[in-house]
């Protein structure tokens, strides 16, 4: 199934793959600021892997890791630390175009079926 991610972060027309309901929607999205210490993005870890172990969850935020979706590749300790999380979760990032001056910052996680 695939819908268009519309809003105001999302390029008009970005394609999603998503999953068939129920959905598991975080309220409110995720917001990690840029400068956020490793204890504090432990706990998001955590809130990803309990929101991961619904049927269909699509978790959204910003989540400010400067990562190279394409090769999910990044330089920084914090970053890899998102990537493993993710991967531990058996997560998927879905958007492919940068969502803010340039950069793909705002994410849209979901379980790959």
């Amino acid at each position: 199934m695939t819908n268009r991610l519309t809003g105001h972060s999302a390029r008009p027309g970005t394609v999603l793959k998503t999953a068939p309901p129920p959905l598991c929607l975080t309220r409110p999205p995720f917001m990690r600021p840029p400068d956020q210490d490793e204890e504090v993005d432990e706990v998001i870890y955590r809130q990803l892997e309990v929101a991961s172990r619904s049927q269909a969850p699509v978790l959204m935020g910003d989540f400010n890791h400067p990562i190279c979706w394409k090769g999910n590749t990044t330089k920084y300790a914090q970053s890899r630390r998102f990537l493993q999380s993710i991967d531990d979760n058996f997560l998927t990032q879905v958007v492919e175009e940068p969502t803010q001056r340039g950069v793909l910052l705002d994410l849209v996680l979901t379980k790959e079926d």
